[in-house]
């Protein structure tokens, strides 16, 4: 399968982007007032290609076949440190490349958190799972935007 994501990545020019992970905590302050909080609570990494199939849209089995891909990438990775790792799909949606004369993209998410409470923020274990992926993504071809044709 990494053989089958390696050459996807190439041919359709994938590229990820990693993202902040933030939930918004509400809690009450001395006066009973609500105040909301944001927390870093992980990372979000997504992955976009080009053109899947030559169309605007990518066909159901190839996107179903990349999915099960990052799925298995995203389960290799050690996250015995109350890491959790999930890879979310966007079957439906489609990103416009503002790069790119407005080439439509697919995409998929792997959002890394952790199960030490919502109120906590992420540490170097979430750190270490990121690094892994990116690691991992940029072995199979997949460019960081700073490897990233403008």
């Amino acid at each position: 399968m990494s053989q089958d994501l390696s050459a996807f990545s190439r041919e359709h020019e994938a590229f990820f982007e990693v993202r902040l992970f933030e939930v918004a905590v509400e809690n009450t302050d001395k006066d009973g007032c609500p105040v909301i909080s944001r927390i870093h609570a992980g990372f979000d990494v997504d992955i976009y290609a080009n053109g899947l199939n030559g169309t605007h849209h990518p066909d159901a089995r190839e996107y179903q076949s990349i999915y099960t891909g990052i799925q298995r990438l995203a389960e290799s990775v050690n996250t015995t440190d109350c890491c959790e790792v999930q890879v979310i799909p966007f079957p439906a949606t489609i990103v416009l490349d503002t790069h790119r004369q407005m080439l439509p993209l697919g995409m998929l998410r792997i959002r890394i958190t952790h199960t030490r409470g919502i109120e906590q923020p992420a540490g170097p274990a979430e750190q270490r799972v990121l690094t892994e992926i990116e690691r991992k993504l940029r072995d199979l071809g997949c460019r960081s935007p700073s490897g990233r044709a403008s």
